[in-house]
């Protein structure tokens, strides 16, 4: 038999959670984690589920699209020295905040991390004026900001260009309707990127494992049960990292 026990370490690497002493047997990561590619023997089971990269601002805000974002901006929550989240990437592609972790005060944002109220805690006492965050559709984090009524989606129209820049991503729409008192936003599908979730393991994990997890993954119930549009062949999208040889089968 085959147990398993969830653990959380968000400040280990994926080499250490995978390959070191202490190892793991599986992770989860997103397609767009570049550091997946430069560590020998992880290996990707299954694509799991498309995650959309959300940005949202107070329906007073000025902005109308990414670009205008100015003043404190949370672009979700990282320890020291790990790469930086999705948002931060985003933020510096378009040159609103300065490469790594360089503070530069001629640039439009500053990068802000939540505090201990919540979301809409952090906007109401204007700690930021936006926050992205890399999510599902169904997000309860997400719905709870959405449901409020008081927020919406800004797109990113050249979400095309945005993709090919930053491996691991694709272009993506969140289609309207989804949230909102009413299910009324956003009022029309906002233009983004999406990463893909990965079930990733270190080279030890047995065949038998992975093939007795990955006919688990397959069974429909279980899709229909976690919302997941997965099965045989979208589960083999592994984003460039090789599949685990038991997974090939």
């Amino acid at each position: 038999g085959y147990e398993t026990e969830l653990v959380s370490r968000p400040d280990s690497t994926f080499g250490s959670l995978l390959t070191g002493d202490d190892r793991l047997d599986l992770a989860i990561a997103n397609s767009a984690a570049d550091e997946l590619l430069s560590i020998p023997g992880v290996y990707a089971l299954a694509a799991l589920e498309q995650q959309y990269f959300f940005v949202v601002v107070p329906n007073g805000s000025p902005v109308k699209e990414f670009r205008d974002l100015a003043g404190p901006v949370n672009p979700g929550v990282r320890s020291a020295g790990r790469p930086p989240t999705l948002g931060e990437r985003v933020l510096e592609y378009y040159g609103l905040i300065a490469p790594g972790d360089a503070a530069d005060p001629l640039r439009p944002v500053t990068v802000v991390r939540p505090q201990a109220g919540g979301n809409l805690a952090d906007f109401q006492s204007g700690h930021n004026v936006a926050t992205t965050r890399t999510q599902s559709l169904h997000s309860q984090l997400i719905e709870n900001i959405m449901n409020d009524g008081g927020y919406r989606l800004v797109p990113i129209r050249d979400h095309d260009a945005l993709a090919k820049a930053l491996p691991g991503t694709r272009p993506a729409l969140i289609p309207s309707g989804l949230y909102g008192p009413g299910r009324r936003t956003p009022a029309e599908p906002v233009p983004t990127i999406s990463v893909t979730m990965l079930l990733v393991a270190g080279a030890h994990v047995p065949g038998r494992v992975v093939r007795d997890i990955l006919e688990a993954l397959y069974d429909p119930r279980f899709a229909r049960e976690m919302q997941y549009e997965i099965d045989e062949e979208t589960g083999r999208n592994s984003g460039g990292l090789p599949l685990h040889p038991a997974a090939e089968i």
